[in-house]
């Protein structure tokens, strides 16, 4: 169950997808992902990738500088996450 929108949470991905798609479309890239994963600098986001931090698969297409991910896979992140904080409520954590 997802906390935000008691839906499941593959319901819950799928919300998340639609409005990461509108947003950004099929990949999100640069800054709008590192924004979204909370780094605030390009610095701070590179070294976790070299650390391999980041919660979802990242890669750099060809011809292109800026690491990309995939929204759905995004999406898939942000509603575990939701999931997480409902499971951490429920324990009383």
């Amino acid at each position: 169950m997802c906390s935000h929108c008691d839906q499941n949470t593959d319901k819950c991905a799928s919300d998340y997808e639609i409005s990461l798609l509108k947003l950004y479309g099929l990949f999100i890239s640069g800054k709008n992902l590192r924004h979204l994963l909370g780094y605030r600098t390009g610095d701070a986001f590179r070294q976790a990738v070299r650390r391999g931090s980041i919660p979802f698969p990242t890669f750099i297409p060809k011809g292109r500088r800026e690491r990309v991910a995939r929204t759905h896979d995004v999406a898939s992140w942000l509603a575990s996450l939701d999931d997480e904080l409902l499971n951490k409520g429920m324990k009383g954590d």
